[in-house]
């Protein structure tokens, strides 16, 4: 599989003021770009097929790669590239939370405001490069930090499962062309541009998955 950038479903300048056109165009056609690019350039070098392996079925998968380098390279790279592309298909300017994902947030972290809150917390406090996400871990919700391009699929196990419902990225590179050092700005920014719809449909995807592998079980 040649793996490609994700297309977007809105223009660069859409997320304005919260996210400039300079720094999306930055971020997704060079930063994820470079990562999409350095996935293909792995594989051809390897002899494992990974042909039909779409790329979060991909980095769940990495521990048949016995070369620890490569593996590593390719955790990074592969990781960048699906960590970037549940990213920006999280974005959209002016969505509502529905009463549906209110009522699960909260059942989790007793209020929508306490979850925004702790999320805020984790993400300003994280030191480095790597990102913050809402997860759903067997079926309750929880936050998840990652370091560099660790994606929430890479820990699945057979006592735990995680889905990643959204992520905010925390390397420099997302933020720092608009916000500069104003890290926590940059975070609590992130709520007007979060798409909730597409929450609430990797939300219901990722409990469609815990429940058939339970049933598989």
């Amino acid at each position: 599989m040649n793996y490609t950038l994700s297309k977007l479903s809105y223009a660069y300048e859409d997320l304005e003021p919260f996210l400039d056109k300079r720094t999306m165009v930055l971020h997704h056609k060079m930063h994820h770009q470079t990562y999409v690019n350095n996935t293909n350039q792995i594989l051809k070098n390897i002899k494992i097929d990974f042909k039909k392996r779409d790329i979060f079925d991909l980095i769940q998968n990495l521990d048949i790669i016995s070369d620890r380098d490569i593996k590593r390279s390719l955790l990074n790279n592969a990781g960048g590239h699906a960590n970037h592309t549940i990213f920006f298909q999280g974005l959209k300017l002016g969505t509502n939370l529905s009463q549906e994902m209110k009522k699960e947030i909260s059942s989790h972290f007793n209020s929508v405001e306490n979850f925004k809150k702790l999320f805020e917390e984790t993400a300003i406090s994280f030191f480095g490069s790597g990102w913050v996400w809402l997860v759903l871990k067997n079926s309750k919700l929880e936050i998840l930090s990652t370091v560099n391009q660790e994606n929430p699929l890479m820990y699945n196990n057979s006592a735990n499962f995680y889905y990643p419902i959204f992520g905010i990225d925390l390397w420099e590179h997302s933020y720092y062309l608009k916000y500069q050092n104003r890290k926590k700005e940059y975070i609590q920014s992130f709520w007007n541009i979060l798409s909730w719809e597409e929450a609430e449909k990797r939300f219901t995807t990722g409990i469609k998955l815990i429940r058939k592998k339970i049933n598989d079980n």
